[in-house]
Formats: C-alpha cells, sequence, structure tokens
C-alpha cells in the first residue's frame, strides 16, 4: 500500500517536473515576445520624444537658428530648460535639436543640462558650435523627412540607443530632431521582465492547479451564460420587441431557408387609421393597441400559417404548407372577418378594429413584400377588405386598360347613374338621392369611380363622362318630380366653363333645377376661391341647391364654409362610423351638427351602415341618413 501511495506521488511528481519544464520553456519563449514587444516600446517612446521636441521649442526657434548667427544665451537656456523639464516625465536620457547653419557647422539644443544649472541659471548652459556624426552629416545630405533612424551610438556623454528624425521648417531648411535611451537603462528592464517571468512560475502551477480543479464547473457556467446571451442577442434581433412576435428579419431567413420550390404566399395586413388614433390618444395608447391586436391574430390563425410583425402597424401571414393562393384568401379573409369590429379599450378610450390585407406571392426571398405592398395599396386606395396581387396592377397596362373601358363606355352609352336613397329623420322616408356614377367595361363588368375617374380626371374624357353622367341625372329628375337628387361636381368641372354653363342651361330648361343638389367635396383643392363662391352664386340664382360633401374629412377652414352659402352639410363616414363607439368621435359630431343648426345648414350622416349608428345619428340630431343600412347604390328608385 506505501509502495503505492509512493507511485501515485512520484508520478504526480513528474507530472509537475514535465509541466514545469514545458512550462519555463514556455516562459522563455513568452520572455522572447515580451523582450520584442520592449523593444517596441522603446522605439515608440523615442519617437514621441523626438516628435514632441517641434512642440517645446518656440515655432520660430528653427528659422530664426537657420536665418540667423548663433543664438542668444538666453534663448539657449529656455530652450534647454524646457526640453529638460519635458525629459524628467519620461525614461528618455535626452531629446535635442540638430540644425546646419550656412557654414555647414551642426549645433544643438539638448536637454542634458542638469537641475543645478537650470536652478543656478549659470553660464555652462550653451549650445554645442560643432557634433561630428557621420550618419548625422549624411541625413542632413538626404530628404527623408520624418522617416526615423535608429542607432547605437557611444560617446563621451554614454552609451545609446537613438533615434534621429529630419524634418522641415515653413521655409523649406532642415533641421534634425532626435531622443537618446539609455543602453543600461534597457538592459536594467529586461532583468526585470526576466524576474518577473521566473517568479511567475510557481505561482502559475498553483494556479492552474486550481484552475483545473474549478474548470468543469466555471465552464460549464461560461458556457450556459455565453448561450444564454446569446439567444437574447438573437431574439433580440429577430423578434418585435413590443408584440414578441417574429420580425421581417427572421421571416427573410425563413424564406431564404426553406424556399424548395414551395409557393409562399404572403399577406401583410394594416390597421386602418392607427396614424390617426396614436395621434389623438398617443403612442403609450398606440402599444398597447398593437399588442391586442397581436394577441387576435395569434388567437384566429390558423396552424398551416404564421404570424410575424413589420414596422409600424403592419402585420404578415405566411402560408408554411404548401396550399393554392385561393386557400391561402380565404383563410385571410377569415382571419379578417373573425377581428372585424372588435372592440379595444385602454384607459377609457374606445376603438373599433379594422384591417385591409394585400396578398402576394413571393417571388423574391430576399425581398418578399413586394407583390404584397402593391396588393395592399390597391386594396386601401378602392376600399376593399384585401386585395390580391396582379400585374393589371401595373400603373403603365392599367391606365391604357381603363381609358379604353372608358373609351368603350362614352362610345356604347355605358355611363349609369347608380342612385342611393337618402332617408329624411322628420318625415320618417326616402326623399332624395345620390347619383353615383358607374361604367360598363368591355366585359360586362359594371365598376364604381374607384376605378376609373384618377385616371379620367388625367385626359379629356373626364368632362364627357360628367356631361353624360348630368344627362341621366335629368331624365331621372324629371321621371320622378317628387323626389330631389345629388350630383357630384369636381374641382376639374367648376374650373370648366363649358361644363358649368351648359348644366345650368339644362337645369333650368328642363325645370328641374329645384330638384338638383350640386356636392362639392371638402377635400377638393379649389386654387380660385372666388370662382367657387361665383358658381355657387350661379347655382343658387338658378334655384339649384348646394351641399359640402365629406365635411370633416379635409381641413376646413369654417369662415369659408360660411362664406360658400351651403344649404346641406354632409359630414363623412370617417367620423360617423365611429359615432357610436367612441366617445371623442360623438361629440365631434355632435358640435358639428350644432355649429350646422346655428348656421342654417341641412345635415346629412354618410356611412350608416347598421342600426347603432343609426340610432345614435338620430339621438345627436342628425336631418338625414345615408348608407347601406339605409340602401345600396342601384340603378332604380326604390319602391
Amino acid at each position: 500500500m506505501f509502495n503505492s501511495k509512493l507511485i501515485n506521488f512520484k508520478n504526480l511528481l513528474i507530472f509537475i517536473l514535465i509541466y514545469t519544464l514545458f512550462f519555463f520553456l514556455y516562459r522563455l519563449y513568452s520572455y522572447s515576445t515580451a523582450e520584442k514587444a520592449l523593444h517596441a516600446n522603446i522605439r515608440q517612446e523615442l519617437l514621441h520624444g523626438a516628435n514632441s521636441v517641434p512642440l517645446i521649442l518656440k515655432s520660430t526657434y528653427h528659422d530664426d537658428n537657420l536665418l540667423a548667427n548663433k543664438p542668444t544665451y538666453a534663448q539657449d537656456f529656455e530652450n534647454i530648460k524646457n526640453l529638460t523639464q519635458f525629459i524628467r516625465n519620461t525614461r528618455l536620457a535626452y531629446v535635442y535639436s540638430f540644425i546646419r547653419d550656412k557654414n555647414n557647422i551642426i549645433r544643438f539644443s539638448s536637454s542634458s543640462a542638469k537641475e543645478k544649472d537650470l536652478e543656478q541659471n549659470s553660464s555652462d548652459i550653451y549650445s554645442f558650435d560643432t557634433y561630428t556624426d557621420p550618419q548625422l552629416q549624411e541625413l542632413f545630405n538626404t530628404t527623408n523627412f520624418n522617416q526615423p533612424l535608429f542607432n547605437h551610438s557611444k560617446d563621451k556623454w554614454g552609451d545609446f540607443y537613438s533615434v534621429y528624425i529630419l524634418k522641415q521648417t515653413k521655409n523649406g531648411k532642415k533641421y534634425v530632431v532626435g531622443a537618446d535611451y539609455n543602453i543600461q537603462d534597457i538592459i536594467t528592464l529586461k532583468h526585470i521582465l526576466l524576474s518577473k517571468i521566473l517568479y511567475l512560475i510557481v505561482p502559475v502551477f498553483f494556479i492552474i492547479l486550481f484552475y483545473m480543479f474549478f474548470n468543469f464547473i466555471v465552464v460549464k457556467r461560461l458556457n450556459s451564460i455565453v448561450k444564454q446571451k446569446t439567444d437574447e442577442i438573437k431574439k433580440a434581433y429577430n423578434v418585435d420587441a413590443l408584440t414578441q412576435l417574429e420580425n421581417a428579419k427572421k421571416l427573410v431567413y425563413d424564406l431564404t431557408k426553406n424556399h424548395n420550390g414551395t409557393p409562399f404566399f404572403i399577406a401583410i395586413l394594416d390597421i386602418e387609421h392607427f396614424g390617426m388614433l396614436n395621434d389623438i390618444y398617443g403612442y403609450a395608447y398606440g402599444n398597447e393597441y398593437l399588442r391586442y391586436v397581436a394577441k387576435l391574430l395569434q388567437k384566429n390563425i390558423p396552424v398551416d400559417l404564421k404570424l410575424y410583425k413589420l414596422h409600424a402597424d403592419l402585420f404578415c401571414i405566411v402560408n408554411t404548407q404548401t396550399m393554392a393562393v385561393k386557400t391561402f384568401m380565404q383563410k385571410t379573409e377569415d382571419i379578417l372577418s373573425a377581428l372585424h369590429q372588435q372592440k379595444f379599450t385602454c384607459e377609457g378610450y374606445k376603438t373599433t378594429l379594422s384591417m385591409k390585407a394585400g396578398i402576394g406571392e413571393v417571388v423574391e426571398s430576399s425581398n418578399p413584400f413586394i407583390h404584397a405592398e402593391i396588393a395592399l395599396k390597391f386594396a386601401k386606395q378602392h376600399n376593399m377588405l384585401l386585395a390580391l396581387y396582379h400585374e393589371n396592377m401595373n400603373h403603365n397596362k392599367k391606365n391604357k386598360r381603363i381609358l379604353d373601358d372608358i373609351d368603350y363606355a362614352l362610345q356604347y352609352n355605358k355611363v349609369y347613374s347608380y342612385l342611393q336613397p337618402i332617408y329624411d329623420v322628420k318625415q320618417h322616408k326616402i326623399i332624395k338621392y345620390e347619383t353615383l356614377m358607374r361604367i360598363e367595361r368591355q366585359n360586362g363588368e359594371i365598376v364604381a369611380p374607384w376605378y376609373f375617374l384618377d385616371v379620367a380626371k388625367k385626359t379629356p374624357l373626364y368632362h364627357k363622362l360628367s356631361l353624360q353622367m348630368f344627362t341621366q341625372v335629368i331624365q331621372i329628375a324629371k321621371k320622378n318630380p317628387s323626389l330631389s337628387f345629388s350630383f357630384n361636381i369636381s374641382a376639374l368641372d367648376i374650373q370648366n366653363s363649358e361644363f358649368c354653363e351648359a348644366i345650368f342651361t339644362q337645369a333650368v330648361q328642363e325645370d328641374i333645377a329645384g330638384q338638383l343638389t350640386l356636392e362639392i367635396l371638402e377635400s377638393e383643392e379649389f386654387d380660385n376661391f372666388d370662382a367657387l363662391c361665383e358658381f355657387i352664386q350661379k347655382a343658387k340664382d338658378a334655384r339649384i341647391t348646394i351641399a359640402m360633401d365629406d365635411f370633416g374629412s379635409g381641413y376646413s377652414n369654417l369662415s369659408n364654409v360660411i362664406k360658400l352659402n351651403l344649404n346641406y352639410l354632409k359630414i363623412d363616414g370617417s367620423i360617423v362610423k365611429y359615432i357610436a363607439s367612441d366617445i371623442h368621435y360623438e361629440k365631434l359630431f355632435k358640435n358639428i351638427i350644432n355649429l350646422a343648426k346655428e348656421l342654417d345648414l341641412i345635415t346629412i350622416a354618410e356611412y350608416i351602415e347598421d342600426e347603432t349608428i343609426q340610432n345614435k345619428a338620430i339621438e345627436l340630431g342628425i336631418d338625414m341618413l345615408q348608407g347601406y343600412h339605409i340602401g345600396k347604390p342601384l340603378p332604380n328608385i326604390l319602391d
């Protein structure tokens, strides 16, 4: 047993001896590396000292000495004093500056003065008149400016490792700055370094034993921390901090990784009026709203779809399994329907959720949103719940097709007037209709103005459409003398004097002026307000009434509303749709009605979509109602 312990101890000793030998060899190698580092540091100190000389001496020192005779005692004393004070804060032996005068005599100012000489202001302080060093003479004959020349030199002042650097004055004169490091100081530093290295062998041995003892526990813990921090960084990069949903970067990564021929579709979901709600209620409200929507989406998303959070108020849905685009569209529509009209309340403020979506196929995994973004823009422009991208959304092709459809409608009398009823609250019946333009496309489809009007306004075809529409309104009014009819008129119409003259003349000649109301959009920009007032006055002279349409959708100047001498004020659906769910909109709606009553205007509420909104509007004092709950636009008068 004793022998066994001895053998074990011997083996341990051998291990320690072998380890110590290898560690000693390693430390010798480390010493060599450290020695190189020491030399590099010494060189840096020499360069720093030499390059500091021009900063210590007066800026004109070298030019003065090169253009004049030997400097005065006072100048020498000041220069040497400054250099000596500098050297005290370094490990350098000396710093100095050489000049070569017109007689090729090298003179220098140095930090070689003794402290007692500086204190006594002794006359022993001087600049040497001659200095014979072949390397220095050779350096003066070159143009190697700012290139350090290191050398080992012995002279009557000692054994030094030195550097010379050739400089140039503003006047183009050469001078050399230099610094010395005492060789004995370098040897001392090496001895200190070597002793430190050797002394470290024993304590390092015990430190390594300690490390070996705790290595497993410590390394394991560190690995755990590193993994945790790495996961946190990945999450911060790939996860939206507000909703904790994976973000657009993660979506691009997932698509790039999994794009193996499977067709991927993307639906971008946008919260309607989010920016406005954010502005009204504040960012805290907006953040809570986004979290609420994120939870609703997570709750309603099927297992074969994945949800991501994009920037601002945009969310994104992607299929994780192969499916047809129709299936993907239906699933997206089901999600939107489940979220539609959901009520959100925060800090007493209520909001009704409404979203729109654009769907597109992923063409490039690095930029998968292109088609879906175009489709979303299309859906928002045309007030659609969702839209699927198709090539016709390409503006050039689309515009040409639209113009062809307009030409077809004009040529073959395919411009129609659809009628939406307006209900009078006091009379409890429909007494008025708004006439809304429709055209029939070449494929037989009946389309609303969202499809063609913006393109038409950029061409002469727009006024032809307006005239055909107005002709139909006259015929409808003549057949229904007990009803009145509204006709939308734009800034372009008012600016066209021929069109204005035509509608006034026809309205009077056909004796339907008393049945006619011209609706002017509040959001339209009228460059000439006086011309607008003149147009309204001519309409009034012809017994035609005037309404301001979509009031509240733009930036109304109330003084202009008074000046326009209106008859009706139609409150925009963007306000009306929220009056039963949001107290702020309710108050705004009520104030508009009160203002209208003060101005003796008849109020009409658009966007009456359900009985709740209808009852609230009546409760708040509205005069007339219009919307799908009252009746959709149809080609005929309601029975």
